[in-house]
Order: C-alpha cells, then structure tokens, then sequence
C-alpha cells in the first residue's frame, strides 16, 4: 500500500536496519613488554635515529633505558614467550 513506482520504494527497504556494530579503540604495543597501551596511557619516545618506542609505563620507560632485557623479567611477554608459559 505504501509502495510507490516513481520512488521505487516498497514497505520492506522503508524500514531502518538496525545493525550493531562494535566500538574500535586503537590500542598499541608498549615496546617493551608487548601490553596493549589504550588511548591516554603511556609515553612515547623518540629515539635519534627517528625509531619511535611506546612504554606502557614509566617503569619500563627506565627499565629500557638501561637496556634491562625484558626476557630476564617475569611479568613481560617476552619472558613467558621464552619459558613457554
């Protein structure tokens, strides 16, 4: 009854679709641990050769800049990665 010939418009495909669609959130690596750093967290740090590190936490900020391996830490992927944890 609702169906026009010129509009081309039938009673089914006048009806919204709803269709739910989940939120993205860009998350990154923290360099050093291999977390995932949420928007708002973390620091970023440049090196001078331009390679760009992103820390989840100031911790492993330092820990990095003493060239702590993250292997030889319990808590970071990398240890668990190596000891098949």
């Amino acid at each position: 009854s609702s169906w026009h010939p010129s509009l081309g418009i039938s009673p089914r495909s006048a009806k919204p679709e709803t269709t739910f669609s989940a939120m993205v959130i860009k998350t990154e690596l923290c360099h050093f641990t291999e977390y995932r750093i949420y928007p708002g967290r973390g620091q970023r740090f440049i090196a001078k050769d331009g390679k760009v590190s992103f820390f989840i936490t100031s911790k492993v900020d330092s820990l990095f800049h003493q060239r702590i391996k993250a292997v030889k830490l319990r808590w970071t992927q990398a240890w668990r990665r190596m000891n098949k944890k």
